[in-house]
């Protein structure tokens, strides 16, 4: 039900609903917890909520922050290894 107000809110303002879709599935792949925050803050600026749609938008970036922080051993390990791979290949 919100997706729909949503892209009924988006298709009157003139966006590409499906570009934003392609945003929230790259955005749920790197910080899921971030994608509500971010649909949320674009909705406020389609209503003209200036203040909220702020807010929401930094809350969004926290949650991208606080995503990658959490991921940083992962993201580390990969690295590790993908170096350690690169260097025994020669």
């Amino acid at each position: 039900m919100i997706l729909y107000g949503s892209s009924t809110a988006a298709q009157q303002q003139g966006r590409d609903i499906e570009k934003e879709k392609a945003i929230w599935a790259e955005l749920e792949t790197y910080s899921p917890t971030s994608v509500a925050d971010f649909k949320a803050a674009t909705e406020a600026m389609d209503a003209q909520d200036y203040n909220k749609a702020v807010m929401l938008f930094q809350a969004a970036a926290t949650g991208m922050v606080w995503d990658l922080f959490k991921n940083r051993e992962a993201l580390t390990n990969e690295m590790t290894s993908l170096i350690q791979s690169e260097v025994q290949s020669g």
